[in-house]
């Protein structure tokens, strides 16, 4: 018994050693950071390279009839599930728009 989890053990060891040895040939070393912060976040951008995509000349959006009040149990909902923007179109018009937790910057 002792012998099987043994060999078990080396063969999972060297599968991971493989694993590792592509990911630094094929330049897909951010395999690595995925393995370490294996749970997403809003705030993974800081972890992991970015690239910057340039953009045509920005076209504002339209605004229509601004909500200004919304139910207390939507505002609590989006409390409990750690909601951070919250934004409202209808018909081509931002009718809602609210940041919370210093994500408006």
């Amino acid at each position: 018994m002792k012998t099987i989890l043994l060999r078990v053990f080396q063969v999972v060891l060297a599968l991971m050693l493989l694993i590792a040895v592509y990911a630094v040939a094929s330049g897909k070393t951010y395999l690595f950071k995925a393995v370490i912060y294996n749970f997403a976040g809003i705030d993974d951008y800081q972890k992991f390279s970015n690239d910057t995509v340039t953009v045509a000349a920005a076209k504002p959006w339209a605004e229509g009839n601004t909500i200004k009040d919304y139910p207390d149990s939507l505002n609590q909902l989006l409390e409990k599930i750690e909601t951070v923007a919250l934004l409202v179109i209808k018909k081509d018009s931002v009718v809602l728009e609210k940041y919370w937790d210093g994500y408006s910057d």
